[in-house]
């Protein structure tokens, strides 16, 4: 994963020998609107040649007004006029919030792409997560996607690049500063600038986004992991474990007759990732704090909780919790259930 940040002259003069080495790349806006001076942004040019000299990888992008064919044109147009001489390390980003273009805005940004990849550069689509699901939706999936979503949940969909918040802070600019995670290794790809190793993404939190749901499930839950560059099994097997339920609530749950007995207990315990000798230990331990005496009853047909609960001297209820049936009425010969 890459860490990308987004100026424009909003943040000011800044001080990019300070800012090299915090940040993998930079994505500087380049203007806005149709092809005219006067709606270049103020510092794209300082920006551009600072970056080039350090060799600080950068691309751009350009805030549409668009609203027919024409102006489209005329701002593809107006990015190709200010990239020239420059080497991009990132894609050329068709910025789509501005209120008013909703209709036309999958077209213009197809002619947009069109014009600015029969020049040689890679288009991308900027918005947030609101606009791609309610007008681009997969319109533009042709072109690389970076999302907005200021949020610690992703975006809904897969995208390259995640803006997750506008409020960052970067040493040598001051303010705020949008900050964004790329999974994707675009100076690699577009000038064969290979990166310094960075260090690995963090697996935990990760994990924790798996967990809470941020990922899907199954197939696609692979897919987005891969396509964002994660080790799909490294980060499933993280999530099984921090899954596990602790040794102590197994335990208890053995006592309560879930886990079967011998062979059978000691099997499926181990299958399911637990050292059956340490949940044995931690059974007998809380056995011998509760200095209950354990029973339990084998379901002969016929039996009713009711009956069962009056033969022993207990109630329906309590049965039902202690054993964590949710069907009272679907009980089978068989069965075994804890009494007390």
């Amino acid at each position: 994963m890459l860490n990308v940040i987004d100026v424009s002259y909003h943040n000011g003069k800044i001080d990019w020998k300070t800012v090299k080495g915090k940040i993998d790349g930079v994505i500087i806006r380049c203007g806005y609107g149709n092809n005219l001076a006067a709606q270049d942004d103020p510092q794209w040019k300082q920006n551009a040649d600072e970056c080039t000299r350090l060799q600080i990888p950068f691309g751009t992008y350009l805030y549409s007004y668009a609203q027919n064919d024409v102006q489209a044109k005329s701002e593809a147009e107006h990015v190709l006029r200010l990239v020239k001489g420059y080497r991009l390390s990132f894609p050329i980003y068709y910025d789509l919030e501005a209120p008013g273009i909703e209709d036309a805005a999958v077209r213009n940004a197809k002619i947009f792409g069109g014009i600015v990849e029969k020049a040689g550069y890679m288009a991308g689509i900027y918005a947030n997560n609101d606009w791609f699901n309610r007008i681009i939706k997969d319109h533009l999936d042709q072109y690389t996607k970076w999302i907005a979503r200021f949020s610690e949940k992703r975006p809904d969909q897969l995208c390259d690049m995640w803006q997750y918040t506008s409020t960052g802070s970067v040493p040598g600019i001051v303010g705020n500063v949008d900050r964004s995670r790329c999974y994707r290794d675009f100076p690699a790809e577009l000038t064969g600038t290979v990166l310094p190793p960075q260090p690995e993404s963090d697996a935990n939190e990760i994990a924790d986004e798996v967990i809470a749901g941020q990922w899907g499930n199954g197939d696609e839950r692979k897919k987005r992991l891969e396509a964002a560059g994660y080790d799909y099994n490294a980060i499933q097997a993280l999530v099984n474990e921090k899954l596990k339920k602790p040794v102590d609530a197994i335990a208890r749950e053995v006592i309560a007759g879930q886990w079967g007995n011998g062979r059978e207990r000691t099997s499926r315990i181990r299958a399911a990732g637990y050292d059956p000798a340490e949940v044995q230990q931690r059974v007998n331990a809380l056995l011998g704090e509760s200095g209950e005496a354990i029973q339990y009853y084998t379901i002969k047909y016929g039996d009713t909780l009711s009956e069962i609960a009056k033969k022993y001297g207990t109630t329906q209820q309590s049965l039902i919790q202690l054993n964590g049936i949710r069907h009272p009425d679907k009980i089978y010969a068989g069965q075994r259930i804890r009494i007390s």
